[in-house]
This record gives structure tokens, sequence and C-alpha cells, in this order.
């Protein structure tokens, strides 16, 4: 169990209810009041723990159909994040380099949020297994003060 520091509560609780608030799409009200609970800020070591030997990782070989042995070369591993994984990365757009596309920054970042935005999307090398659905939420920063950039 992780239990966070006295100071450092009131900051966490503040930080899961902005994610709760903010990622989470509004269908998912278990996981808004789940988050609350159950958000922690891990110790440096305990995450690189959980990295290297909690992460799933199946092995996978294409057998020929012939003689039923492993096929050359066809011996690979899939590495898995937990179902409830919760993930941001930063969106940076600026406008359009394409000639033929003379889109400004609000136009990329429109096409952006209505492609993506709240759109459940399969990501991962190999969509047989079921796996790397997630649902795209972006939030949005304020207004930029840096020309223009969002």
């Amino acid at each position: 169990s992780f239990t966070p520091r006295t100071e450092h509560k009131e900051t966490l609780k503040k930080l899961a209810d902005w994610i709760a608030a903010r990622a989470l799409p509004n269908t998912h009200a278990y996981w808004r009041e789940q988050i609350a609970e159950k958000f922690v800020l891990l110790p440096e070591d305990a995450f690189r723990d959980f990295a290297l030997y909690a992460t799933e990782v199946q092995t996978h070989v294409r057998l020929d159909p012939e003689r039923k042995t492993v096929q050359q070369g066809a011996l690979w591993t899939t590495e898995s994040l937990p179902p409830d994984t919760l993930l941001y990365a930063p969106l940076m757009v600026s406008a359009s380099r394409v000639d033929s596309q003379n889109w400004s920054t609000d136009t990329v970042l429109d096409k952006i949020r209505r492609v993506l935005n709240d759109k459940r999307i399969q990501l991962g090398g190999d969509e047989t297994t079921g796996q790397g659905w997630v649902t795209v939420r972006l939030v949005e920063s304020p207004a930029p003060t840096n020309g223009g950039q969002r």
C-alpha cells in the first residue's frame, strides 16, 4: 500500500479531481469516483519495479500450417499496459506546412478535435489481439501566449 505523506495529500486530491473532471468522459462515472481514492504518486523505485515486473508480456509464435513448427523469424512478444491505464501526452499544433493545404493553427486543431476527441481508436501493432483500444480525450490549456501555438 502506498500512502502519501501528509503534506502531499491535499495536492494529490486536487490533481486527482482535475484529472477525473477532464480526462474521463461523463460516461465513466465509476472511474471518476474511484480516481480520487486510488490515485497515488509512486516513488521512482516503485514505479520502475511495476514497469519492469508487472507489465504483461505475451510470447507469440506463428506456426507453419503444414509442418506445425514455428516459422522462421515468427517468434515475437507483446507488452501490454493494464486495462485501466490512464496515459497523457502533450499535443502541440502549428499551421499546416503542406503547400496545398493552407490551414491555420485553429483549423488544424479543429480537425484533430473532430477526428479524435472522445473517440475510441485502436493503437498498436496487431489489432487481431483485441488490445490497444483507447478513448482519446483532448484537454485544452488556456490561450497561448507564445506566438499562436496551442
